[in-house]
């Protein structure tokens, strides 16, 4: 192999982990965020931020990492593209449960909301 292809390798492979890192640091933050946030609406917020930080970033970077490992063979490409749509059905598909999440919770009045200074939907809602 060639040094620029094996170059390009170590630089990949910094670049997934890094990724991998940033997303453990995400479902931290989420974590903590679940467990010291004072309102139900809040704490989905939280939640989300782990689904999309915590789970896309590093299912990202193991598809860089796929990429840059070379023991794999063939393989690898197929990993790198299975975990891009993996990441990308994440990316949508969470941020549109936590809303159905939040007003189901809302229309139902399972959850009342604490800090409202003025509630468009209470006028939708009846």
């Amino acid at each position: 192999m060639s040094s620029m292809v094996l170059e390009l390798n170590y630089v990949l492979f910094f670049i997934g982990i890094t990724l991998t890192t940033i997303g453990a640091i995400f479902d931290v933050i989420a974590s903590i965020g679940l467990l010291r946030f004072p309102e139900f609406y809040v704490r989905l917020h939280a939640a989300t931020i782990g689904s999309i930080g915590g789970a896309v970033v590093p299912i990202i970077g193991v598809a860089i990492l796929a990429l840059s490992c070379t023991f794999l063979g063939p393989q690898r490409f197929f990993i790198f593209g299975c975990s891009i749509v993996i990441a990308m059905i994440i990316f949508f598909v969470a941020p549109v449960g936590s809303h159905a999440i939040a007003r189901a919770a809302y229309r139902s009045r399972t959850v009342v909301p604490k800090y409202v200074v003025h509630d468009e939907l209470r006028r939708v809602r009846g």
